[in-house]
């Protein structure tokens, strides 16, 4: 349905990073306005070895009839694995 709607979103790190090496993840929201393709700029989770780390916001937007709100992620490249949680939702706000 179109309208006014906030994306919330809420991203933590999962696991410990080793080695002791930092790395981020990368979260771009997509959507349409009804006119054209919008999207955010990156949203960046950097990944240290604390396992403290997390992002959150909330994004207002105007989605077009028949859009889908999407996004993806882009884990950069470091040694050892990197985990993490992301937690989105939208909310039609009018």
């Amino acid at each position: 349905m179109a309208g006014e709607y906030t994306i919330h979103y809420y991203a933590d790190q999962s696991a410990l990073r080793s080695p002791t090496t930092s790395g981020s993840v990368q979260f771009v929201f997509n959507w349409n306005d009804g006119t054209a393709r919008q999207a955010t700029a990156n949203l960046t989770l950097i990944a240290t070895s604390s396992a403290s780390s997390y992002i959150q916001g909330a994004i207002p937007i105007y989605a077009g009839v028949g859009t889908a709100v999407t996004y993806f992620s882009n884990l950069t490249a470091c040694p050892g694995p990197g985990k993490y949680d992301v937690h989105v939702s939208a909310e039609q706000t009018q």
